[in-house]
């Protein structure tokens, strides 16, 4: 009995044409279309579509929750706000660092990594565009996920309107390049361009702001009683108040400090407040 279940098994898969069965179920899956559903499925969930900006990708019709898109510019290709996004169907748009795919209930989330860099936020640096929206929501952003902060060379300024604030845990700000007149101008009156609210250990480093023709505004003001921290090759150029105002600050390293025609009869163009002392 054993030899003949031997047998039948035996001549049961020789006889047995398994690719004639794949095919005619690959056949009946084409033409009810799932296979081409399958196919597509995979594809789009599976492969990191490229765009070109960030608004060819808002009227994209190619993505899917779980699918990722590649964007080479914010609003041109090698502007540098190109970055990396997960398409998912869950989050709310902010169209900062959560945007929202056509007429779809899409919206690509912003991944990240070890920097963000303002002009992945919208910045667009070409002294026209008021910057300060896209300049503090990087701050924020990289505050939240504890980031380094990136500002890459604009095409001619970062223009605000009204002051930045570098939250409490912030690790660092680092500029690409450093101008004379300001990497990021301010604007108006009666502000501080950049408020620091320090955390132990912070850096900042190649950052130059300048001013709109000695208007009344104040450069930069490290609000202090904590150390560690690094100022490397900072300028603070033409305002009509004072250019870096510091407070308490131990154990911390200033080096290359540059502070032009700043301060007033009331403002020192650089000063140490408080107990300040390094």
């Amino acid at each position: 009995q054993f030899n003949e279940l031997h047998d039948y098994v035996h001549d049961y898969f020789d006889n047995l044409d398994v690719q004639e069965e794949i095919n005619n179920k690959l056949d009946a899956m084409v033409e009810a279309g799932t296979l081409q559903e399958i196919i597509t499925t995979y594809i789009q969930s599976n492969v990191a579509w490229i765009f070109d900006t960030v608004s060819d990708m808002k009227s994209a019709t190619n993505l899917i929750a779980g699918s990722y898109a590649r964007t080479l510019g914010y609003y041109a290709i090698g502007d540098g706000g190109g970055a990396t996004y997960k398409i998912d169907d869950t989050s709310t748009a902010n169209e900062m660092d959560i945007i929202q795919i056509g007429s779809d209930s899409l919206f690509a989330v912003l991944v990240t990594d070890s920097t963000k860099n303002v002009k992945q936020f919208g910045a667009k640096g070409d002294g026209n565009n008021d910057d300060t929206t896209a300049l503090q929501f990087t701050l924020d952003y990289a505050n939240t996920n504890k980031l380094e902060v990136f500002i890459p060379t604009p095409t001619s300024f970062y223009k605000v309107t009204s002051g930045l604030s570098v939250p409490t845990n912030s690790i660092g700000l680092v500029c690409e390049t450093y101008d004379y007149s300001g990497v990021i101008r301010g604007y108006g009156s009666g502000y501080t361009i950049l408020t620091i609210n320090p955390s132990m250990g912070f850096y900042c480093k190649n950052l130059s702001i300048g001013g709109n023709n000695r208007n009344s505004v104040n450069g930069i003001y490290f609000t202090g009683e904590v150390g560690l921290n690094i100022f490397e090759h900072i300028r603070v150029y033409n305002l009509n108040g004072y250019g870096f105002r510091i407070n308490d600050m131990w154990d911390s390293v200033l080096t290359d400090i540059s502070i032009e025609l700043c301060g007033n009869s009331t403002n020192y163009a650089f000063s140490f407040n408080e107990s300040g002392y390094l």
